[in-house]
């Protein structure tokens, strides 16, 4: 009798094993359709995630050409605003020149010419400073559109001339 019972609870252990085994299998199945599922998920959102890094990378380089574009702007601004400054100083200082030529009280004024100089000749020290500063803007300019990468023509050299 024994051995019967041993044999019944044997078959009651082979019969609860495969029903587990099947319990198993299905919890098994069912998770790698849940890891499918989700590793699918992941990929749409790095999908998302690479065209979203895409369009910023876009955006972040119209920006930056755009930054490059104002800069590029500025300093031109810069530079018209630098020369214009240039442009009012030189016409100030001929015109004090002017001045001094044609009052020679106000030719006192400028220091470093001998007093006991003739008007004349103070005169054309004032010319030839006019001349000196004309030569040194001259020479100023060629150096800038040489510099900006423009060639200096003969009609420039002439005029400076």
């Amino acid at each position: 009798m024994q051995s019967t019972a041993m044999g019944n609870a044997g078959q009651s252990y082979g019969a609860a094993a495969a029903a587990t085994s099947i319990v198993v299998l299905i919890y098994i199945a069912r998770t790698f359709r849940l890891q499918s599922e989700e590793s699918r998920l992941q990929r749409e959102i790095l999908v998302s995630q690479t065209q979203e890094s895409r369009l910023q990378r876009e955006t972040l380089e119209a920006q930056t050409a755009e930054l490059c574009l104002q800069r590029e702007s500025s300093l031109e601004q810069h530079k018209a605003a630098q020369r214009s400054a240039e442009a009012a100083v030189r016409a100030r200082h001929i015109k004090l020149l002017e001045m001094a030529i044609n009052d020679p009280l106000l030719m006192e004024c400028w220091a470093g010419y001998d007093l006991n100089l003739p008007s004349e000749r103070k005169k054309q020290y004032l010319y030839c400073n006019l001349i000196i500063s004309h030569c040194c803007m001259c020479y100023e300019l060629a150096s800038r559109f040489h510099a900006a990468g423009r060639p200096v023509g003969d009609q420039k050299r002439r005029e400076c001339s």
